[in-house]
């Protein structure tokens, strides 16, 4: 027999905190195999998915995390695989890139229904379009597609066939493309990096969401060469990235938005070039990983000035690199995973000093714990790591070493060999509902969608906490007000990225929505150990 109703009932039991706490498979979507579900997105109250099935193979599934209202939503392709990706919410619909086995990888939507799940356009009708970067801007969908024509360039959607045109022909030459990746929307309009033709290479573009308006904002590295301007984030009112001058390597660039107002910040490394990357925003200042001739690849601050961009600390003394990434912030300090020259890949704690920087625990003392899927969730921080005991498996850190600990259930004999864990495919923790999803091997069922939810987020706590929001719709500014203290706010667009994240201890905090496009936008409040979720327009 697949399934052991007491080893069930075992794992629901065998909880290594304190706190009661709860471990459930939702749905064995593959009765025979790994349904291995990826790609959690929040649309209409639901979360949608992929998830590979015996009967159907990989398709879009929906989930209300009961395993009633786990379903599959459409068999997009009935010959295959469907391989969708890029899930994105869009004017109340979810798009994404997927294949019928009829007409290739092309811009599909989706309204939750069976019938309402269908392609937008066939954009390639010799091959695949194969969108990608699919990002929401002022009231269109942008993304990277490729019609065979003219290679992959820029395109817009307002979710119709005839409404999905390439917005410009940015790179002329038929068949080359020009490659529009990094989207990111700052300041009104919309970023990119572009290869426009061989004699300006790949660089800085920018678009107003016109073809004229459609233009490359600098010539970074002029001449045939290409600057791969990339990794931008919005931050303290302007955009940061990395970018190759030619004469100075990958370093720390900034733009207004101006041609004039495009400069590089710091040659970090004079050397080669100190590849910035992995940018995070903490405590009103930008946090990075960068590279130097002298110390490696180490932990990077800056204030936007050139004297203010300073490395952090030399985690692995010397030349040695410790290879800061996966950076989150919880309770006003920067986690990640790191290395130094004694402990291997680690759980790394900062406050933004050199001597508020160290490793948290080491989880695995005599290898590598390789922490990972950061997600905060109840007060605490959520992550997969290795402590050589079953592979990779459920952690979780309250921010201290005594509090970071491994919370999974006991893993089904023969359910997973030692050397991968029954959460070595666990690409992503999604919080939906006071519960976190994500896919693992508990139990001798395969990678399936399972959950855990704490006893804490307990959506109970909101009957005594009035929580409003107001004006809504909003212009300018907007308030929050409580009859408990408001800990935290967060505020995602409709794509699903975190565009604001602060901390707060007061019952009434005013929040600044200028910078913010208009459109819709999910608010996460957290106060008295719990969280409420609501929706903000800005007009």
């Amino acid at each position: 027999m697949k399934k052991s109703i007491i080893l069930i009932l075992t794992f629901f039991c065998a909880i290594s905190l304190a706190d009661a706490q709860e471990f459930q498979m939702v749905k064995d979507i593959h009765l025979t195999g790994n349904s291995s579900p990826l790609f959690f997105t929040a649309y209409n109250g639901k979360f949608y998915f992929e998830a590979n099935s015996e009967n159907d193979g990989k398709e879009l599934w929906v989930s209300d995390g009961s395993e009633s209202g786990t379903q599959l939503v459409k068999d997009i392709n009935s010959l295959g695989n469907s391989n969708l990706g890029g899930l994105t919410v869009y004017e109340n619909k979810l798009y994404f890139v997927a294949t019928d086995g009829v007409n290739g990888h092309e811009l599909w939507t989706s309204d939750g229904t069976e019938a309402g799940t269908q392609m937008v356009k066939d954009i390639n009708p010799s091959g695949d379009s194969s969108p990608n970067y699919f990002t929401v801007y002022n009231g269109k969908l942008y993304f990277e597609a490729n019609d065979d024509l003219h290679g992959r360039e820029l395109w817009v959607s307002d979710g119709t066939e005839a409404g999905t045109q390439m917005l410009k022909d940015i790179n002329g030459n038929p068949g080359e493309g020009a490659g529009a990746g990094f989207l990111t929307v700052f300041d009104g309009k919309l970023y990119f990096s572009a290869y426009g033709d061989v004699a300006n290479g790949r660089e800085l573009w920018v678009t107003d969401g016109t073809e004229a308006g459609t233009q490359m904002l600098k010539d970074i590295r002029p001449g045939y060469g290409s600057s791969v301007a990339k990794y931008f984030t919005p931050y303290n009112g302007k955009l940061y990235f990395a970018a190759d001058n030619g004469s100075d390597g990958d370093e720390l660039w900034v733009t207004d938005g101006t041609e004039t107002g495009t400069q590089m910040v710091k040659n970090i490394n004079t050397i080669e070039g100190s590849n910035p990357n992995g940018f995070i925003i903490m405590n009103d200042k930008l946090y990075f990983s960068a590279s130097t001739s002298d110390h490696g690849i180490e932990l990077w601050v800056t204030d936007g000035s050139e004297s203010g961009t300073q490395m952090v600390k030399d985690i692995y003394p010397l030349h040695g690199n410790g290879s800061p990434r996966d950076y989150v912030v919880f309770n006003n300090q920067l986690y990640f995973t790191a290395y130094d020259n004694s402990n291997g890949s680690e759980l790394w704690v900062s406050d933004g000093t050199e001597a508020g920087t160290m490793m948290l625990k080491n989880i695995h003392p005599t290898a590598d714990s390789f922490p990972g899927f950061f997600t905060v969730y109840d007060e605490k921080l959520y992550f997969t790591a290795d402590d050589g005991s079953n592979g990779i498996e459920f952690w979780v850190t309250d921010g201290t070493e005594a509090g970071t600990q491994k919370i999974a259930p006991e893993i089904a004999p023969g359910s997973e060999p030692t050397n991968s864990g029954p959460m070595r495919r666990a690409y992503q923790l999604f919080e939906y509902q006071n519960s976190l999803y994500f896919n693992a091997n508990f139990t001798n069922d395969g990678l399936e969608l399972w959950k855990f939810t704490s006893e804490n987020m307990n959506v109970q706590d909101f009957i005594s906490t009035s929580i409003h929001l107001y004006p809504n719709p909003v212009k300018n500014e907007f308030y929050i007000s409580s009859d408990q203290m408001i800990d935290q706010v967060l505020i995602y667009d409709v794509a699903g990225k975190l565009i604001f994240q602060k901390e707060f201890n007061q019952k009434e905090v005013k929040i600044n929505s200028t910078p913010f496009e208009k459109g819709v936008y999910v608010v996460k409040i957290r106060s008295h150990k719990a969280w409420k979720t609501l929706k903000l327009i800005k007009n």
